[in-house]
């Protein structure tokens, strides 16, 4: 009886054995060793050529993101920078940790998702300007405009992400070219973005449809032109010399928040740069101001 009973222990064992082999994730065709796996993967690849990082969850709006790294960088302007404000000083050291920046502004298309979804409120139709073809599928991946500072928030929410700081956006916006004045170097470049090199050209632009011009050092588009960017921070003249240096947050309160970056109809040189900073009360629409997320899950 002894002896049965341990044969056919040892066939459950056995059969038990087979069954786990079969069900363990990877057995098969697509295990390693039947040649897929890490080894026999091919690497995706987003729009702006970098790969795509596969550790990133897909966001409510599928939108593409690349990670920028953490670490120190200088941030703002020296005094001897003869286009600087007063409210970029001092240049400092500023330490971020990682994160999801999305490789374009958010579009009309993406935006009418979360209006369609009840997330966020429709944007506000202005009088001329590229509001008017907000509803234009001819213009239906052109960065929305039309939006004040409250409705990307909720934009933001909506897609799992929150607006980038101040600090962020500029991390961002400089790429791999620490210290330079434009996303693509010092010297302005109108082949680079979407701004007025003569300003009686107004008439005969608008947005862009985005990454029609090439990405910066990080694979971003429209870093500088194309639209101002809102961002988290409330604004402060002297918030450099007085805030953190630690993944900085801006003021806890203000009047007015901060949007960076220029836009289409900036023919002054100064909007473009990475470290300027452009003040604007958080209530307003306007046919140039839209932005982009950092996804936070």
């Amino acid at each position: 009886m002894h002896k049965k009973t341990s044969a056919l222990y040892g066939v459950s064992l056995m059969l038990a054995f087979a069954f786990l082999a079969c069900a363990l994730p990877g057995a098969g065709e697509d295990s390693p060793a039947a040649g897929g796996g890490p080894s026999g993967e091919a690497v995706e690849v987003g729009e702006s050529g970098a790969p795509v990082d596969p550790s990133v969850p897909t966001n409510t709006d599928g939108a593409e993101t690349i990670v920028i790294p953490g670490g120190t960088f200088w941030m703002g302007s020296n005094e001897t920078e003869a286009l600087a404000d007063e409210d970029e000083m001092p240049r400092h050291e500023v330490t971020l940790g990682t994160f999801p920046i999305y490789t374009h502004e958010v579009t009309n298309a993406m935006y009418a998702r979360c209006v369609e979804a009840g997330a966020c409120a429709p944007v506000q139709i202005l009088e001329g300007g590229p509001t008017a073809h907000y509803d234009d599928p001819a213009f239906a991946e052109h960065p929305v405009v039309g939006v004040d500072w409250n409705m990307a928030d909720d934009y933001c929410t909506w897609a799992g992400g929150r607006l980038p700081t101040e600090a962020e956006w500029e991390r961002a916006a400089r790429g791999d070219l620490e210290g330079r004045r434009y996303p693509w170097g010092d010297d302005i470049d109108a082949s680079r973005g979407n701004f007025l090199p003569e300003p009686t050209l107004k008439r005969h632009r608008g947005t862009r449809a985005v990454g029609a011009y090439p990405p910066n050092g990080f694979g971003l588009f429209d870093m500088a032109g194309n639209v101002w960017e809102w961002v988290a921070d409330w604004y402060a003249p002297d918030t450099y010399r007085t805030g953190t240096t630690d993944n900085p947050r801006g003021p806890a309160q203000g009047v007015f928040r901060v949007v960076r970056g220029g836009s289409w109809v900036s023919h002054d040189i100064d909007q473009l740069r990475c470290a300027h900073r452009h003040k604007v009360p958080p209530d307003t629409y306007a046919y140039s101001i839209g932005f982009r997320v950092v996804y936070s899950g």
